[in-house]
């Protein structure tokens, strides 16, 4: 008969046992439900709850401005300006140059340049330019090759402070459906 010690010992095995077949089944799950994109859609569908129960809607700050390019603004544009979609960039280096008198820290632009611009090269410099005097900018990037015609970086702009690892492999992927 097993004595008091070997019990223990043995429950103890049984209790890791059991841990490990339930870690084992958790990632199995895991994995099954995110290769069929299911965690994705889990993702995107609680995104707005959990934000609106959990964000802390005091700490706003002042210091944080959104210029915000809407059907307005291009509406606005298009009557006052005479400009239609896409606008040149140079209205763009307008914006950063404004944004850099009135002593902006950063800027953070979410629009995507895919093409060169319809308005010349001319247009792009200028835009490059207003960039690399204001210094502390983000812009929006496409990690992939599916868009745009551009296979590589133009020669005449300088290259761009960051490196993605194992960007290559990414390209090598299909489509995402």
């Amino acid at each position: 008969m097993p004595g008091f010690k070997e019990k223990i010992k043995h429950k103890k095995i049984k209790a890791i046992a059991r841990g490990c077949l339930l870690g084992a089944t958790a990632l199995a799950v895991a994995l099954v439900l995110h290769l069929a994109g299911w965690l994705d859609n889990i993702e995107n569908k609680t995104w707005d709850w959990r934000v609106s129960v959990f964000a802390d809607t005091q700490k706003t700050s002042g210091d944080i401005v959104v210029i915000l390019l809407d059907q307005n603004s291009l509406d606005w544009a298009a009557s006052n300006l005479g400009l239609t979609w896409p606008w040149p960039r140079q209205i763009y280096g307008i914006l950063v140059d404004f944004c850099n008198r009135h002593q902006a820290k950063a800027l953070a632009i979410d629009v995507i340049y895919s093409e060169p611009s319809t308005y010349g090269v001319a247009d792009d410099e200028l835009f490059k330019d207003a960039l690399a005097n204001f210094g502390h900018v983000t812009n929006a990037v496409v990690l992939g090759n599916f868009s745009g015609n551009q296979t590589h970086w133009p020669e005449n702009i300088f290259s761009p402070r960051f490196e993605v690892q194992g960007i290559d492999s990414w390209f090598s992927r299909p489509p995402p459906s």
